[in-house]
Protein backbone atom coordinates (compact mmCIF):
# COMPACT_ATOMS: atom_id res chain seq x y z
CA UNK A 1 0.00 0.00 0.00
CA UNK A 2 1.48 3.78 -1.19
CA UNK A 3 0.21 5.72 1.88
CA UNK A 4 2.22 8.75 0.83
CA UNK A 5 0.02 11.00 -0.25
CA UNK A 6 -1.26 11.02 3.74
CA UNK A 7 1.82 11.37 5.34
CA UNK A 8 1.69 14.52 5.74
CA UNK A 9 4.80 16.69 7.61
CA UNK A 10 4.44 19.02 11.11
CA UNK A 11 4.76 22.42 9.54
CA UNK A 12 6.44 23.78 6.17
CA UNK A 13 7.90 26.59 7.21
CA UNK A 14 5.07 29.25 6.82
CA UNK A 15 3.87 29.32 10.38
CA UNK A 16 4.63 31.68 13.52
CA UNK A 17 6.53 30.11 16.19
CA UNK A 18 3.44 30.80 18.91
CA UNK A 19 1.31 28.50 16.43
CA UNK A 20 3.72 25.68 16.58
CA UNK A 21 3.98 26.02 20.11
CA UNK A 22 0.23 25.98 20.53
CA UNK A 23 -0.25 23.12 18.53
CA UNK A 24 2.35 21.12 20.68
CA UNK A 25 0.05 22.28 23.65
CA UNK A 26 -2.86 20.78 21.95
CA UNK A 27 -1.15 17.36 20.50
CA UNK A 28 0.49 16.79 23.60
CA UNK A 29 -2.79 16.85 25.82
CA UNK A 30 -4.59 14.77 22.94
CA UNK A 31 -1.83 12.00 23.42
CA UNK A 32 -1.59 12.25 27.53
CA UNK A 33 2.11 13.88 27.75
CA UNK A 34 1.43 17.89 28.42
CA UNK A 35 3.35 18.32 31.75
CA UNK A 36 5.12 15.13 32.13
CA UNK A 37 8.97 15.03 33.35
CA UNK A 38 11.17 13.16 30.77
CA UNK A 39 11.04 9.66 33.25
CA UNK A 40 7.06 9.95 33.02
CA UNK A 41 7.41 10.70 29.67
CA UNK A 42 9.25 7.47 28.72
CA UNK A 43 6.52 5.50 31.45
CA UNK A 44 3.57 6.98 29.22
CA UNK A 45 5.31 5.35 26.07
CA UNK A 46 5.43 1.80 28.14
CA UNK A 47 1.50 2.32 29.00
CA UNK A 48 0.85 3.69 25.36
CA UNK A 49 2.43 0.11 24.41
CA UNK A 50 -0.06 -1.91 27.31
CA UNK A 51 -3.16 0.07 26.14
CA UNK A 52 -2.78 -0.79 22.44
CA UNK A 53 -1.24 -4.61 23.17
CA UNK A 54 -4.94 -4.91 24.88
CA UNK A 55 -6.60 -3.69 21.82
CA UNK A 56 -4.73 -5.85 19.84
CA UNK A 57 -5.64 -8.83 21.62
CA UNK A 58 -9.29 -7.59 21.85
CA UNK A 59 -9.17 -6.84 18.13
CA UNK A 60 -8.09 -10.66 17.17
CA UNK A 61 -10.32 -12.17 19.69
CA UNK A 62 -13.82 -10.61 18.73
CA UNK A 63 -12.58 -10.18 15.08
CA UNK A 64 -10.13 -13.01 14.21
CA UNK A 65 -9.07 -12.67 10.34
CA UNK A 66 -9.17 -9.06 10.70
CA UNK A 67 -6.68 -6.77 8.09
CA UNK A 68 -6.18 -3.69 10.12
CA UNK A 69 -5.50 -0.14 9.05
CA UNK A 70 -3.68 2.30 11.99
CA UNK A 71 -4.75 5.93 11.52
CA UNK A 72 -1.96 7.74 12.78
CA UNK A 73 -1.31 11.21 13.81
CA UNK A 74 0.30 13.12 10.77
CA UNK A 75 2.39 15.99 12.61
CA UNK A 76 4.49 12.40 13.08
CA UNK A 77 5.23 11.80 9.73
CA UNK A 78 7.66 14.30 9.06
CA UNK A 79 11.68 14.07 9.59
CA UNK A 80 12.11 16.53 12.55
CA UNK A 81 9.08 16.54 14.14
CA UNK A 82 8.65 16.53 17.71
CA UNK A 83 9.82 13.22 19.18
CA UNK A 84 7.27 12.53 21.22
CA UNK A 85 5.00 12.38 18.30
CA UNK A 86 6.92 9.76 17.02
CA UNK A 87 7.71 7.74 20.03
CA UNK A 88 3.65 7.86 21.28
CA UNK A 89 3.11 6.42 17.42
CA UNK A 90 5.98 3.99 17.26
CA UNK A 91 4.55 2.89 20.76
CA UNK A 92 1.32 2.19 19.04
CA UNK A 93 2.60 0.56 16.67
CA UNK A 94 5.01 -1.88 18.79
CA UNK A 95 1.91 -2.64 20.92
CA UNK A 96 -0.96 -3.52 18.64
CA UNK A 97 1.46 -6.07 16.55
CA UNK A 98 2.13 -7.56 19.66
CA UNK A 99 -1.47 -7.67 20.37
CA UNK A 100 -2.50 -8.95 17.57
CA UNK A 101 -0.51 -11.46 17.01
CA UNK A 102 -0.62 -14.28 13.79
CA UNK A 103 -4.71 -13.81 14.24
CA UNK A 104 -4.76 -10.56 12.68
CA UNK A 105 -3.19 -9.10 9.62
CA UNK A 106 -1.66 -4.96 10.07
CA UNK A 107 -2.08 -3.33 6.63
CA UNK A 108 -0.66 -0.41 7.01
CA UNK A 109 0.53 2.83 9.00
CA UNK A 110 -1.71 6.02 7.27
CA UNK A 111 -1.90 9.79 8.37
CA UNK A 112 -5.36 11.67 7.23
CA UNK A 113 -3.96 14.93 4.92
CA UNK A 114 -4.27 18.17 6.92
CA UNK A 115 -5.66 21.26 5.73
CA UNK A 116 -3.18 23.85 4.26
CA UNK A 117 -3.87 26.12 6.23
CA UNK A 118 -3.15 24.16 9.41
CA UNK A 119 -0.02 23.35 7.85
CA UNK A 120 1.37 26.82 7.73
CA UNK A 121 -0.39 27.91 10.71
CA UNK A 122 -2.51 25.89 12.85
CA UNK A 123 -3.86 28.31 14.95
CA UNK A 124 -5.36 29.90 12.18
CA UNK A 125 -7.80 26.56 12.18
CA UNK A 126 -11.11 27.37 14.41
CA UNK A 127 -11.09 24.29 16.70
CA UNK A 128 -14.18 24.14 18.80
CA UNK A 129 -13.76 25.13 23.09
CA UNK A 130 -12.96 21.70 24.50
CA UNK A 131 -12.22 19.61 21.89
CA UNK A 132 -9.86 16.80 23.17
CA UNK A 133 -8.82 15.25 19.44
CA UNK A 134 -7.55 19.01 17.61
CA UNK A 135 -6.29 17.01 14.90
CA UNK A 136 -10.11 15.94 13.89
CA UNK A 137 -10.49 19.76 12.94
CA UNK A 138 -7.45 20.44 11.12
CA UNK A 139 -7.49 17.61 8.52
CA UNK A 140 -8.92 18.04 5.19
CA UNK A 141 -12.88 17.49 4.79
CA UNK A 142 -12.72 13.28 2.77
CA UNK A 143 -9.23 12.90 4.39
CA UNK A 144 -10.56 9.74 5.63
CA UNK A 145 -12.36 8.57 2.83
CA UNK A 146 -9.25 8.67 0.43
CA UNK A 147 -7.49 6.56 3.00
CA UNK A 148 -9.93 3.80 2.57
CA UNK A 149 -9.36 4.25 -1.48
CA UNK A 150 -5.42 4.08 -0.07
CA UNK A 151 -6.26 0.51 2.08
CA UNK A 152 -9.75 -0.64 0.55
CA UNK A 153 -8.51 -3.97 1.92
CA UNK A 154 -8.54 -3.17 5.71
CA UNK A 155 -11.94 -4.05 7.11
CA UNK A 156 -11.08 -2.07 11.01
CA UNK A 157 -9.48 0.87 11.75
CA UNK A 158 -7.92 1.89 14.85
CA UNK A 159 -7.59 5.45 15.00
CA UNK A 160 -4.90 6.98 17.08
CA UNK A 161 -5.98 10.62 16.39
CA UNK A 162 -9.97 10.50 17.22
CA UNK A 163 -12.63 11.21 14.64
CA UNK A 164 -12.87 13.32 11.51
CA UNK A 165 -14.61 16.41 12.48
CA UNK A 166 -16.94 15.60 8.48
CA UNK A 167 -17.51 12.23 10.07
CA UNK A 168 -21.06 11.97 9.39
CA UNK A 169 -20.06 13.18 5.79
CA UNK A 170 -17.24 10.55 5.77
CA UNK A 171 -18.51 6.94 3.61
CA UNK A 172 -15.79 4.64 5.18
CA UNK A 173 -18.17 5.74 8.37
CA UNK A 174 -21.63 5.78 6.82
CA UNK A 175 -21.55 2.84 4.88
CA UNK A 176 -22.47 -0.43 7.40
CA UNK A 177 -20.25 -2.08 4.58
CA UNK A 178 -17.41 0.06 5.35
CA UNK A 179 -15.10 -0.63 8.18
CA UNK A 180 -15.29 -1.07 12.03
CA UNK A 181 -13.58 1.67 13.97
CA UNK A 182 -11.47 1.00 16.88
CA UNK A 183 -11.14 4.98 18.82
CA UNK A 184 -8.12 5.78 21.17
CA UNK A 185 -9.51 8.87 23.54
CA UNK A 186 -12.03 10.28 21.26
CA UNK A 187 -14.46 12.88 21.41
CA UNK A 188 -18.04 11.58 21.41
CA UNK A 189 -19.31 14.88 20.86
CA UNK A 190 -18.37 14.57 17.38
CA UNK A 191 -20.35 11.33 17.29
CA UNK A 192 -23.69 13.54 18.44
CA UNK A 193 -25.95 12.18 21.32
CA UNK A 194 -25.86 9.16 23.06
CA UNK A 195 -28.76 7.45 21.22
CA UNK A 196 -26.33 8.07 17.86
CA UNK A 197 -23.53 6.41 20.16
CA UNK A 198 -25.37 3.37 20.71
CA UNK A 199 -26.68 3.03 17.55
CA UNK A 200 -23.00 3.24 15.89
CA UNK A 201 -22.15 0.25 18.41
CA UNK A 202 -25.17 -1.62 17.69
CA UNK A 203 -24.41 -1.55 13.43
CA UNK A 204 -21.22 -1.94 13.89
CA UNK A 205 -19.28 0.96 12.99
CA UNK A 206 -17.31 1.09 16.70
CA UNK A 207 -16.35 -2.31 17.54
CA UNK A 208 -14.59 -0.65 20.61
CA UNK A 209 -12.94 2.25 22.32
CA UNK A 210 -10.30 2.84 24.75
CA UNK A 211 -11.57 5.75 27.24
CA UNK A 212 -9.08 7.53 30.33
CA UNK A 213 -10.54 6.06 33.93
CA UNK A 214 -11.67 8.79 36.12
CA UNK A 215 -9.05 8.48 39.10
CA UNK A 216 -6.38 6.91 37.62
CA UNK A 217 -3.30 6.81 39.44
CA UNK A 218 -0.93 10.21 38.44
CA UNK A 219 1.68 9.17 35.80
CA UNK A 220 4.08 9.04 38.09
CA UNK A 221 3.54 6.01 39.90
CA UNK A 222 5.02 3.12 38.42
CA UNK A 223 3.93 0.61 36.06
CA UNK A 224 2.21 -2.85 37.10
CA UNK A 225 4.55 -5.52 35.83
CA UNK A 226 0.86 -7.37 34.77
CA UNK A 227 -0.08 -5.13 31.84
CA UNK A 228 -3.89 -6.14 32.00
CA UNK A 229 -3.86 -4.88 35.42
CA UNK A 230 -2.34 -1.82 34.22
CA UNK A 231 -4.65 -1.39 31.85
CA UNK A 232 -7.79 -1.84 33.96
CA UNK A 233 -6.73 0.32 36.81
CA UNK A 234 -6.14 3.54 34.18
CA UNK A 235 -8.36 2.71 31.24
CA UNK A 236 -11.87 1.42 30.62
CA UNK A 237 -12.64 -0.48 27.06
CA UNK A 238 -15.73 0.09 25.65
CA UNK A 239 -17.74 -1.97 23.96
CA UNK A 240 -21.37 -2.67 23.22
CA UNK A 241 -21.82 -5.17 25.69
CA UNK A 242 -20.71 -2.55 28.25
CA UNK A 243 -21.85 0.64 27.15
CA UNK A 244 -25.07 1.38 29.00
CA UNK A 245 -23.57 0.31 32.00
CA UNK A 246 -20.67 2.82 31.87
CA UNK A 247 -22.31 5.58 30.71
CA UNK A 248 -24.67 4.94 33.91
CA UNK A 249 -21.83 4.53 36.19
CA UNK A 250 -19.13 7.39 34.87
CA UNK A 251 -21.87 9.60 32.34
CA UNK A 252 -19.27 12.52 32.34
CA UNK A 253 -17.60 10.28 29.95
CA UNK A 254 -20.71 10.55 27.38
CA UNK A 255 -21.73 14.23 26.89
Amino acid sequence: MNGKAHRVGVMNGGGSGHAGALLVVLIGLAFGLAGCSPAEERQAGARRECVFERLGTEIARRHPGAKVLLVGNPFAAKPGADASFRDAEEASVRGLKRGLGNAVSMVGLVHPALRPEAEANPQSVPIPAGATTPISFLTVPGAWDQLQKAAPMADTWVSLVGFPADLTETRAWTDLKGPQWVMFLPDWRIVGSREALRSAFANGRLLMAVLSKPGAPPESEPMSRNHDEEFDRRYLLVTLGNLDALIGEWPQLFP
